[in-house]
């Protein structure tokens, strides 16, 4: 009940963490080794408190007898006695470590973000590229493939004919990869569209034969 609520009892653990002896810290007001400001937060949560003798807990810079800050909480609580009066029980914890633990994984938290903006924007880089390469590719084949059937059309001895053909049936395949460039550049964006067929192995087997037998 006495003005600005000083200590009347301290145990040996405050004596450890803080240095101040029970006889330093008897008598002093009961923030003293608080080194937070009288208009920061913590401390004005406290301070109003025990006005209205209620609880609460903070977390506010404190000073030790040897001049070392720490991060300390500390929780108030009123406590009823049997004269039917209020006591003041405090408990003063040192969280510098736990503090100190919360902004590493915040620090992780924050690197992994960056990581994976990152990534992203890398695959989005790679999703371009792949999109100009297979433009670029796509449009030479194209020519060749037109040009091919131009030639087609005119008089051709056999072997010039099956040559003209596993050109062609070769510029198909290279288009047939161009598009799965395509597709890859599809999947990375979640727009691939799957369609199946049927295919028969041998006319495949047989069109490479023809293709080696040229050679």
């Amino acid at each position: 009940r006495a003005p600005e609520w000083p200590i009347v009892y301290v145990n040996d653990a405050f004596t450890q963490i803080t240095g101040f002896s029970a006889k330093d810290a008897i008598g002093r007001r009961y923030d003293f080794m608080v080194s937070a400001p009288a208009s920061d937060p913590g401390a004005q949560t406290l301070a109003a408190a025990l006005r209205g003798t209620e609880s609460c807990s903070v977390t506010v810079p404190c000073t030790r007898r040897d001049g070392t800050v720490f991060s300390g909480r500390l929780s108030v609580s009123a406590v009823p006695s049997s004269e039917g009066e209020n006591h003041i029980v405090g408990l003063l914890e040192d969280v510098t470590g736990e503090q100190l633990a919360s902004m590493a994984r915040l620090e992780l938290l924050a690197e992994a973000s960056q990581a994976r903006k990152d990534a992203e924007a890398a695959n989005r880089v790679k999703d371009t590229f792949f999109a100009s390469v297979t433009h670029e590719l796509r449009s030479p084949l194209n020519a060749c493939l037109m040009w091919l059937d131009v030639l087609a059309l005119g008089p051709l001895s056999d072997k010039s004919a099956k040559g003209v053909e596993a050109i062609k049936r070769n510029l198909k395949v290279q288009t047939r990869l161009v598009n799965d460039l395509i597709d890859a550049a599809k999947i990375s964006s979640g727009g691939i569209e799957i369609q199946c067929e049927p295919r028969e192995l041998e006319p495949l087997i047989e069109n490479n034969i023809e293709t080696w037998d040229l050679m």
